[in-house]
Parts: C-alpha cells; structure tokens; sequence
C-alpha cells in the first residue's frame, strides 16, 4: 500500500512470511483515509444477498454516499474534517458521481453536512468509446504494432 502506514520489505519477505515496515511517508501521517471497495464484489467488499452484487456506477455512487453518510453519524469527530473523494483508473467515471451526490445531498439539507473539499483523480478513464478507439493508434505510437499490422487496423471502429 504505498499511501498508509506500512510497506512490504521485499528482501527479507517470502510468500509464508511477508515483512512490513513503517512507511515514513505514508499519507495516514497527515490525513485520515477510509478505503472503500466498491461496487460490491469488488477487492475485499461483499454483501450479504445475491441481488447487491447487480450495479451499476449510478447506483454504486449513490451507496457510496449512504455509507459515507452512515459513517459520519457513527463518527461525528470526523465531521467537520475536510474530504476529498479519490479513486484511479475507473474512478474517473464513479467519483464525479459520488462528489456529486454529496454536493445534492448537502444543498437539499441532508444530516450529517459532509464537508467537501474536492476530489483526486489518478490515470482515470474517462469516456470508454474514445479510449477503447485510440487502442490502436497508442500501440502503434509504443512500438507494440508494426506499420503493417497498424495499416491493416487503423480504420477500427469500437461503438459502445
């Protein structure tokens, strides 16, 4: 985990015996962070009926947001506390979603208030037609596709 408290040590690790060591850069210095998996299924999050697991980003942001707001009523310390919301990779679609019903769920009075400061977006996806279409072009462009194979290709067209 490269922002909390701890870090593998690769060298004095083994796959029966891993070794931690304290991250003296970790984020947790500085910040409280709850890491949240979602939709369920997902890394270490599960739920308890079968029909939990059928989502969609609409849907999983707004759970987010229950949760999120269930967790400050059980945490009330945390509450004035500012948040950013921050997620990589496919987070790029679902966080605007989440900071978004926060924003809804704060103008309309909902309890408890969540303090939103902004949110933090790595490598995100962001529109799934445009990107699955410059597949082609983006390995060519690395050397992964040779000139004849991009010429025979380059034409594709993905419709989502």
């Amino acid at each position: 985990m490269l922002i909390g408290p701890f870090n593998f040590n690769y060298a004095n690790s083994t796959p029966e015996n891993p070794v931690l060591e304290i991250n003296s850069y970790s984020w947790t210095k500085v910040a409280n962070i709850i890491s949240i998996d979602q939709p369920a299924g997902t890394g270490f999050s599960y739920a308890k009926y079968p029909k939990a697991y059928i989502t969609n980003d609409t849907l999983s942001s707004m759970l987010c947001y229950q949760f999120l707001r269930k967790w400050l009523d059980d945490h009330p310390r945390f509450i004035k506390n500012p948040l950013y919301v921050g997620a990589d990779s496919y987070g790029g679609l679902f966080v605007p979603l989440i900071v978004q019903q926060i924003y809804k769920g704060n103008e309309v009075g909902e309890e408890p208030h969540i303090n939103i400061k902004g949110y933090v977006i790595g490598n995100p996806v962001t529109d799934t037609s445009a990107e699955y279409n410059f597949r082609i072009p983006s390995a060519h462009h690395l050397a992964l596709l040779s000139d004849a194979v991009y010429k025979v290709n380059r034409n594709i067209s993905v419709v989502l």
